[in-house]
């Protein structure tokens, strides 16, 4: 099981999950499986998990900035002051789907 090799998982599941349905409760959706007919914004979902878990999500993409900035000092200054970002809560660290680029997000 996942969640039996990764114990910190289950947090951070458990804090999506409640701030999922607090956004679905809140939008008044017409349920279905299609994500385009929910009216929910899953970027909304993760600006809405408490800080720890918010951290726990963006904690990959970090991990990948870190390694592609080993020997470049610039890029490893750039990559902790993200990291101070990230942990002070004012982005989140996802992924393009499409390119697989390392995205900052910010709520508006």
């Amino acid at each position: 099981s996942v969640f039996y090799l990764h114990p910190q998982l289950v947090r951070i599941v458990q804090d999506y999950s409640t701030s999922l349905c607090n956004l679905i409760a809140r939008s008044e959706p017409n349920l279905s499986d299609l994500r385009n007919l929910t009216d929910v914004n899953m970027d909304s979902v993760i600006c809405s998990l408490p800080e720890e878990s918010r951290c726990a999500v963006s904690k990959p993409a970090l991990e990948a900035i870190f390694k592609a900035a080993t020997g470049d000092s610039n890029k490893l200054r750039w990559a902790n002051e993200l990291r101070q970002e990230v942990n002070s809560g004012k982005c989140w660290l996802g992924q393009d789907p499409s390119t697989d680029n390392v995205l900052r997000m910010v709520q508006l």
